[in-house]
């Protein structure tokens, strides 16, 4: 809702305490019965303080009806500004400081706030009948756009991507430069995807154009716990045969994602800018960028990780978990044959990850306090590659390291709000998932999808695209695929990186127990390759 709306709202409900607070003085001093009559003997006369009181409320009710008129002017002729945007804040102010200078008997500053009040009045009519609509200046500067995108990571391209047919005007916002979204760097993490993710990428055109030597096909999985030999497995066979998924490397994806949206009717990519203040009005927002430009939206999509400024611009808070740790990632050359078959180790003091990769190579994922990732990260390759070899037992023999380690913070984000008004969060901004489940671009890629094709429909229908009830569905949707994940995704992460003896004891247990039960293992089999609910 528009500022000038909202504060509207607020000196309406101003306008109870006036009353209020003079009714209640007076009623204390003439008495209920007399407030409870037709009030027609007034011969008892009031005290200065009920007299003020009153005179203060007939002073508010003679000014409120021109402010409402004016800011519902200002807002219904798209005239709104940050100037009248302030101005109803001034004026809203101002009336709640002169209740009680009022009520005190103070002169001069009583009339100084009041008259601050009427130029925050005049200032809004000004505006609604002098000014054009915006400043000149602005609106040379101002884009008009359907849907404004900020953050051009897989799922903002994804989003942007898959609203292609709808003849929507598109603007992505991005930090980085266009050549650097184009040659995305190889950053060392490698996504596993699942079949229903593999469907999607496949419908928008980006699958086919990752290289087939990079896609390595994911077969079995083992979960290890501490030093036991005893392994819970998941085979390809409990899918009909079916690759549980398919790892890829994150840059890779990134740049196929960049090379379907080249030449996308509708889209503006407004690279290398930075989101730097969002303001809402009747019709949707106003994103001003950091070289002075402005885009205004009637739909606002955050995509931007999940860290993301734009989430807090739009007031929407998040729920984050430091886990205290950080992953260490680095493709390996490996001795032995992994058989495609993917690994999770929580030792104790460490998690560890195995990804089996094509060509002998494998990834290799270590979870440790940073100091001791900046250890691992100090050494020679030799000496990097002796210690993650270490790690594994030697399992796979001698692992060496083909391309430079990298680390990342374990922070995991479940915002509070999926949507707001004319507004909605995709990807990391809605869900930052903790790696151990591997589901956090899956689930990004699920957001995307789930409100494209709520949007798309929207505008086949030719109604709203930023209505309330598609958002609102779409934050249904999600947080149903979302919420149960990311906090069993937590548990887990808690249990099996706890090392205290009773917690030792339940994790080896619950191994044991879901080893035993083959429809269990059947189900979570089908869930990591999503082709059950």
């Amino acid at each position: 809702m528009a500022i000038e709306l909202t504060m509207l709202a607020w000196a309406m409900l101003l306008g109870f305490v006036y009353i209020f607070a003079a009714s209640t003085v007076v009623t204390r001093e003439r008495g209920m019965k007399w407030n409870a009559s037709a009030r027609d003997d007034s011969s008892k006369p009031l005290s200065p303080l009920a007299g003020r009181l009153q005179r203060a409320q007939s002073n508010f009710f003679e000014t409120f009806p021109f402010f409402a008129a004016a800011a519902i002017a200002v807002v219904v002729a798209g005239r709104g500004s940050d100037t009248t945007a302030l101005a109803a804040q001034v004026y809203f102010w101002a009336r709640v400081v002169y209740l009680p200078l009022y009520a005190a008997g103070i002169p001069y500053v009583r009339s100084l706030v009041w008259l601050v009040s009427i130029v925050a009045i005049l200032a809004l009519v000004h505006a609604a009948l002098c000014w054009p609509r915006l400043d000149q200046r602005q609106e040379a500067r101002m884009r008009r756009m359907d849907v404004v995108v900020v953050g051009a990571g897989p799922a903002g391209l994804c989003f942007a991507r898959a609203l292609a047919a709808t003849g929507l005007q598109v603007g992505l916002v991005e930090a980085q430069p266009r050549q650097a979204l184009a040659e995305a760097a190889f950053d060392g993490r490698e996504i596993a995807l699942t079949h229903a993710s593999r469907q999607s990428l496949e419908r928008l055109g980006l699958w086919q154009r990752l290289p087939e030597t990079e896609v390595a096909e994911l077969r079995d999985a083992r979960v290890m716990n501490g030093g036991s030999p005893f392994a819970l497995t998941f085979a390809s066979s409990q899918v009909d045969g079916q690759p549980l998924g398919w790892l890829v490397p994150n840059h890779l994806i990134r740049r196929a994602a960049w090379q379907t949206v080249q030449g996308q009717d509708g889209l503006e990519l407004f690279d290398g800018r930075k989101v730097q203040a969002v303001r809402a009005d009747s019709q949707g927002h106003v994103v001003r960028l950091d070289d002075g430009s402005e885009l205004h939206a009637r739909l606002l999509v955050c995509a931007d990780s999940r860290f993301s400024g734009t989430r807090r611009m739009l007031g929407i808070g998040a729920q984050m978990r430091d886990f205290g740790k950080s992953m260490l990632v680095c493709r390996m050359q490996v001795e032995r044959d992994h058989h495609h078959t993917a690994w999770e180790w929580f030792g104790y003091g460490r998690t560890m990850a195995l990804l089996p990769l094509n060509e002998g190579q494998a990834s290799a994922v270590i979870t440790l306090p940073p100091r001791q990732i900046e250890e691992l990260l100090a050494m020679d390759e030799i000496a990097f590659g002796d210690a993650i070899s270490g790690f594994f037992e030697h399992r796979l023999g001698r692992m060496q390291p083909v391309a430079t380690p990298q680390a990342y913070p374990l922070v995991g984000v479940y915002a509070h709000r999926f949507v707001g008004e004319r507004s909605a969060l995709i990807g990391d901004a809605a869900v930052g998932m903790h790696p151990v489940t591997a589901h956090g671009f899956n689930l990004g890629l699920a957001s995307a999808q789930r409100l494209a094709q709520g949007i798309a429909e929207q505008q086949r229908r030719g109604a709203d695209i930023a209505a309330a009830g598609v958002l609102g569905s779409y934050q249904r949707g999600h947080r149903l695929a979302a919420r149960p994940l990311y906090e069993a995704t937590n548990a887990i992460a808690s249990l099996y990186t706890d090392d205290r003896r009773p917690a030792r004891l339940l994790r080896a247990a619950g191994l044991r127990v879901a080893q035993g039960v083959a429809p269990f293992r059947q189900l979570i089999a089908a869930h990591l390759t999503q082709r059950v609910a």
